[in-house]
């Protein structure tokens, strides 16, 4: 609404000069907010000749800026059932950071890779990521998503780098481009069930070589260890299935215990003496032993929780994050964790250090804030709450028995890994999820085919591999 006022020729001149100072000052001086809207109003002011004339007069008004609009920052997981878990520790990290609004997406594990190519492609990835160390260096060494993090890590916002394993983070290393970081060390070992290995008069003491571990895989399945007086035990089960290419995977654990890598930094390795004895293992323990599945070669990480809590299965892989379900299926006094046998006895075998990766997407709006989200996850609060879920951390300043950690998993991370000779994705960087189909196809025809030549096999699988081989 306009205002009158009565202003004499002196003064109507002396406030037009005042104005106009301060027009220039506000222009020179005031900051970008608050918004400043210029309200223009006619004013009736009387002059010295007593004459009413209208001026125009600018009428500086502030008005109330509106909110700013929150981060967003869009978190991907493919963990079933962790919702609550990675709330919690979203919400520690909006607690600090208010301006921060969290939405997380869960991915069911089938569809994890297919969904992130697809939202890549369609500009809608997320902006941080916890997912497995493998899948997520295959998408980088084929598409490069990730947000480089070193310059990050040299500012020091991730505060427990030092305590992360050398090996892991060298494989995430892309000429100079950190492209993740370990969320966890997720180590791979061995189980045997005890009470069977006593039922069949073994006593407790683990196998110290194939050979023997073959020998009381063979008791374990045909001797009735768990006294059902039924033919429905296999002493030792495997991951033989192509999905998640988990032939090459088995391969790579077997000659890890032989004391072989199966792809060193520029060279393939599986074709070698130790990886045909090993394929040749492989295949005895279906085809002669009789001791593993017939199925194997559908053999995933679902079957061996199957037959684990079906009470069927004697030994197999123990990964960290399953020593709470071996707990309650086995009882926690009926089974031991180990490494795997080595191939002859008295040498000691190399143990798989597998970890999930904790990464951003390169094309992120909001890059400095998707690393801080990654980095949070990585704090001693969010590792004691991804340890109390999924069993594994990769810091050792966590009170493991303050977070109500069994004897086993005590055992693992305060005396066993300290000692264990193990090795990460230490591996060539061009080794990504095509050469891994090659070679578990040939792997698995020896599952499939008691007649099939390892030797021819992994011949085969490395001259084909090398035609795509960058």
């Amino acid at each position: 609404m306009s205002e009158k006022k009565k202003l004499s020729r002196r003064q109507f001149l002396a406030g037009a000069a005042t104005a106009a100072a301060g027009t220039v000052l506000l222009s020179a001086c005031a900051p970008p907010e608050p918004e400043v809207v210029v309200e223009t109003v006619k004013e009736t002011v009387e002059v010295e000749v007593e004459k009413e004339v209208e001026v125009e007069v600018e009428k500086v008004v502030t008005a109330t800026p509106p909110p700013a609009e929150p981060v967003t920052i869009v978190f991907w997981q493919n963990n079933a059932g962790w919702e609550d878990m990675w709330t919690e520790v979203s919400e520690l990290f909006v607690a600090e950071n208010p301006e921060v609004k969290f939405e997380m997406v869960e991915i069911p594990g089938t569809d994890w890779t297919q969904s992130l190519l697809a939202s890549f492609v369609a500009g809608t990835e997320p902006d941080s990521l916890w997912m497995n160390s493998d899948p997520m260096l295959d998408l980088q060494i084929k598409y490069q998503p990730w947000l480089p993090l070193q310059d990050y890590v040299e500012t020091g916002l991730f505060e427990a780098y030092d305590m992360m394993a050398q090996g892991a983070i060298d494989s995430m290393t892309f000429g100079e481009d950190l492209v993740g970081l370990p969320g966890s060390n997720a180590i791979i070992l061995m189980f045997y069930r005890t009470d069977w290995m006593e039922a069949v008069g073994w006593g407790t003491e683990k196998p110290k070589d194939f050979a023997e571990w073959a020998e009381l895989a063979t008791k374990m399945t045909y001797e009735d260890p768990n006294g059902t007086g039924k033919d429905d035990t296999y002493g030792f089960v495997f991951f033989g299935t192509l999905a998640r290419n988990y032939c090459a995977t088995q391969l790579r654990y077997l000659m890890a215990a032989a004391r072989e890598e199966h792809v060193k930094p520029g060279e393939l390795n599986f074709n070698t003496e130790v990886g045909i004895e090993v394929l040749k293992f492989i295949q005895d323990c279906i085809h002669t032993y009789k001791c593993s599945p017939p199925d194997t070669s559908t053999y995933g990480h679902a079957e061996l929780y199957r037959d684990v809590e079906a009470g069927i299965a004697g030994s197999g892989r123990c990964g960290t994050w399953n020593i709470f379900n071996w707990n309650t299926w086995m009882g926690e006094e009926n089974w031991v964790i180990s490494e795997y046998p080595p191939l002859v006895a008295g040498t000691k075998p190399y143990s798989i250090g597998d970890y999930a990766a904790v990464c951003a997407s390169r094309n992120t709006k909001n890059p400095d804030w998707a690393a801080k989200y990654c980095a949070h996850l990585l704090t001693k609060e969010a590792q004691e709450l991804y340890f109390q879920k999924a069993g594994d951390t990769y810091r050792n300043d966590l009170d493991l028995a303050a977070l109500g950690a069994s004897e086993t998993h005590q055992y693992v991370y305060n005396e066993m890994a300290p000692t264990l000779d193990y090795i990460f994705f230490v591996r060539d960087k061009n080794w990504a999820a095509e050469e891994k189909e090659i070679l578990s196809r040939h792997v698995q025809a020896c599952i499939l085919d008691p007649n099939a030549d390892p030797a021819a096999e992994l011949a085969a699988a490395e001259q084909e591999i090398m035609e795509v081989w960058p």
